[in-house]
């Protein structure tokens, strides 16, 4: 069986645009000319640019999935502990979220609040503050990707990066 574009990129067909873009850039640096300047790393670069491509524009990803016959079943997200604490999806798949919370749920009731909600992501609804204490990783993520930009005097402040 030929690979898809989710194969090539090590991803289901569930995955979201988030997750695709991530780990198409991962693999984009592991492969790409400048790092490795052999014909298979060329070869390789070239799949994970079309593949790209395709999945991460919702029309060319919807028409793609009817060619190759794949359904868009429900999103898989990780149960929660148990002890109150958000659990992170690692390569679990996500589905866009459209209440006032991401997949993590409601934010704790501590830390308390302090400064601007997340407006997206597993932690929306939730203040930077309250993120940095069940998951740095992410509020590390955030400060060098383009969505927290907006963020980002309190993502430097949260780091210690403030004089």
């Amino acid at each position: 069986m030929a690979r898809t574009f989710y194969d090539v990129l090590f991803v289901t067909p569930r995955a979201d645009r988030e997750l695709i873009s991530l780990v198409y850039r991962h693999l984009a640096k592991r492969y790409h000319p400048d790092r490795d300047p052999s014909p298979a790393a060329a070869a390789r670069m070239s799949e994970l640019n079309e593949a790209y491509a395709t999945l991460s524009d919702p029309a060319a990803r919807r028409r793609y999935d009817e060619q190759q016959g794949l359904r868009q079943a429900g999103p898989v997200v990780a149960p929660p502990s148990g002890d109150g604490r958000p659990t992170r999806a690692g390569g679990v798949n996500r589905a866009p979220q459209t209440g006032p919370y991401g997949e993590a749920g409601p934010p704790p009731s501590t830390p308390a609040a302090k400064g601007r909600p997340l407006t997206f992501g597993r932690y929306k609804g939730w203040t930077l503050n309250q993120v940095d204490r069940f998951d740095r990783g992410y509020v590390e993520w955030l400060s060098r990707a383009t969505m927290g930009r907006s963020y980002k005097t309190e993502l430097d402040e949260l780091l210690g990066r403030v004089p």
